[in-house]
């Protein structure tokens, strides 16, 4: 135990300081839910918050989905066609069929009143 307190006590303690060479591979799948749930949402203003490169990484990765998601969320409202005119004889056969069943609830309402 002595020998590895003097190496973190030398010029190369940035090796032992696992805040400085952590790194977070943001594309693995396992850690999809720090970018989708609000459970572990960063807090920067929070005083224990770290300002490192793994967070600064998470932040940035966070960022980039939510705007990829919105891009998404408006291509996909773009690309929706607009409601289609119905054939015209459909639409004759459509407003008929409406007409009879208000005139069969009409009469239906008259026999029990």
């Amino acid at each position: 135990m002595q020998g590895s307190s003097r190496v973190c006590g030398s010029p190369a303690a940035a090796f032992c300081d696992p805040v400085v060479w952590f790194q977070v591979d943001v594309q693995d799948p396992r850690f999809q839910a720090i970018f989708t749930s609000h459970l572990f949402s960063l807090d920067p203003s929070h005083p224990n918050y770290r300002k490192t490169k793994a967070m600064q990484s998470i932040l940035a990765e966070k960022q980039r989905r939510r705007e990829e998601q919105q891009r998404h969320l408006e291509d996909k409202l773009d690309t929706k066609a607009p409601k289609k005119e119905m054939d015209p004889s459909l639409s004759l056969l459509v407003k008929s069929i409406k007409s009879k069943t208000q005139q069969f609830q009409a009469r239906k309402k008259q026999k029990t009143a």
